[in-house]
């Protein structure tokens, strides 16, 4: 096995989770992440927040969605999207660590579980492949990116999607109106007439 050369090291900021509808459960794990690479004058940091969806079952825990992001000048940027629908865990907290080691392979460029040089984090269990899980209703980003869309037979192409959050607005059509004011007004058509009004 190839070892790799770098100083890594993470730190837990902080933690949020609620539990949401339809027993799934929300967390979100902030952490600085710090790297040197060989030959580097000075160690790069970075912020790297954790959003995963799991449900409890069997006395573990089976993950729906993650997300990893990486703060950058614009603001949170994703990294990559934990959409693993082989793997159990046993708590949240291994699901964490294996999206910690998919940020690790991610930014120091080195395969997911490989040797590092100078890393002294420890090293997470690999998750139990348990086979595909049931499909679950919440569609992933990439899901939504790779899936075209079945045509129908009422396709409306103006009838937004309904998890198109922008798409707030509709097509209206422009009705004619009447220059005048009254129906029963006749329109004076006199060519000699310059000041008509009929610019406005």
């Amino acid at each position: 096995m190839t070892m790799y050369r770098a100083e890594y090291d993470t730190r837990l900021l902080y933690s949020q989770n609620y539990a949401a509808d339809e027993g799934l459960f929300v967390s979100t794990d902030c952490y600085a992440v710090m790297w040197t690479y060989p030959g580097a004058v000075s160690p790069t940091t970075t912020r790297v927040r954790l959003t995963y969806i799991y449900t409890k079952e069997g006395g573990g825990i089976a993950p729906v969605q993650g997300i990893m992001e990486q703060w950058k000048s614009e603001g949170w940027t994703v990294m990559d999207e934990f959409c693993d629908g082989y793997s159990d865990f046993t708590t949240a907290e291994e699901l964490r660590d294996q999206m910690m080691q998919m940020v690790r392979s991610f930014l120091l460029g080195v395969p997911i579980g490989a040797e590092v040089e100078g890393d002294e984090s420890p090293k997470p269990p690999a998750p139990n492949k348990t086979g595909l899980k049931k499909p679950s209703a919440l569609k992933s980003r990439i899901e939504k990116l790779i899936k075209k869309p079945l045509p129908t037979d009422s396709d409306d192409s103006n009838v937004p999607d309904e998890d198109d959050i922008f798409a707030g607005s509709r097509i209206v059509k422009v009705k004619p109106i009447k220059a005048s004011g009254s129906k029963n007004e006749k329109i004076d058509t006199d060519d000699d007439d310059d000041d008509d009004d009929t610019w406005i």
